[in-house]
């Protein structure tokens, strides 16, 4: 109706585009853009601030409108991690933002602000966990969040990058390797990337050997991998609940994991779960504890 009336699609640098974005306005959006409002006033500030407040739709039409993904150094992809909007952020990453921007800052945000679901995915799609001199761990830290202390920790460790690039040839390398990498950190790391054939694999080595007394490479040197703590007595079950991955937790009971072991908090991995909000994984593990199998596949 006002812009009907005369209304200035453009005032104050098309300030009536950017606060309908930030609102999550999106028809309104449209509307503004189909009247022909400028997608890129205040360098893609409406972009910015949609995915700010995490309005995935309106980015969608933002970005379908030809928005600059990449506008003040991929600042939408930074503002939509630092919120723990992660399905704002994936669908940046799947249109082209750069997760290694400004020395991999959307990590770092993520980090500090204690999204530990984000700051998954940022690791699945490329991040760099040492970036700016571990400058993610330090803000983590800085704040307390101790779960992604625990999963940046675990992403930082040696072979973690070359495990992210090929999971199954880097497993079949380890049974060759002079030194491998431990078999329980590799399945760390397949929950925390949800990389589910790797995670099949190690976990049927460790179930195999279990059984044979056969001489064993140490990849399948694995005895008990259900139940193996880190050094913060985190257990692959802990990191599938914390992370919500209920199909990773059912196989893993399946494998004898145990649901009522304590990390360094004193946290089970119902706990995790629950405090991620990942209330069907909580309920699934609460279900177990009182010896009912509600997994369906």
């Amino acid at each position: 109706l006002l812009l009907d009336r005369g209304a200035h699609v453009h005032a104050d640098d098309d300030c009536a585009l950017r606060w309908a974005a930030y609102n999550g306005h999106t028809d309104t959006a449209r509307l503004l853009l189909d009247r022909g409002a400028n997608i890129h006033a205040r360098d893609d500030h409406a972009l910015i601030y949609a995915a700010e407040k995490g309005h995935t739709d309106t980015v969608r039409l933002l970005l379908d409108r030809g928005a600059n993904i990449h506008a003040d150094d991929d600042s939408a992809l930074r503002w939509a991690a630092g919120n723990g909007h992660t399905d704002t952020a994936r669908l940046l990453l799947d249109r082209g933002a750069n997760v290694r921007a400004q020395d991999d800052s959307a990590l770092r945000w993520a980090a500090g602000s204690g999204h530990t679901d984000t700051a998954r995915l940022l690791l699945d799609r490329g991040a760099h966990v040492h970036a700016d001199d571990d400058c993610a761990l330090r803000w983590a830290a800085r704040n307390g969040h101790h779960q992604i202390i625990t999963l940046l920790e675990a992403c930082g460790l040696k072979g973690f990058e070359e495990f992210r690039a090929d999971p199954l040839a880097f497993i079949e390398d380890q049974k060759k390797a002079e030194r491998p990498v431990p078999a329980q950190l590799m399945l760390l790391w397949s929950i925390i990337l949800n990389r589910e054939e790797a995670f099949d694999l190690l976990l049927n080595i460790s179930m195999e050997a279990e059984e044979d007394t056969h001489e064993k490479t140490e990849v399948e040197e694995s005895y008990d991998i259900a139940n193996t703590m880190d050094k913060h007595r985190m257990t692959a079950l802990m990191y599938a609940a914390l992370l919500g991955n209920e199909r990773m937790c059912a196989k893993l009971v399946h494998a004898g994991a145990k649901i009522n072991l304590k990390n360094e908090r004193g946290q089970e991995a119902i706990e995790l779960a629950a405090d991620a909000g990942h209330w069907n994984t909580a309920s699934y593990l609460l279900m177990q504890l009182k010896g009912k199998n509600t997994f369906k596949e």
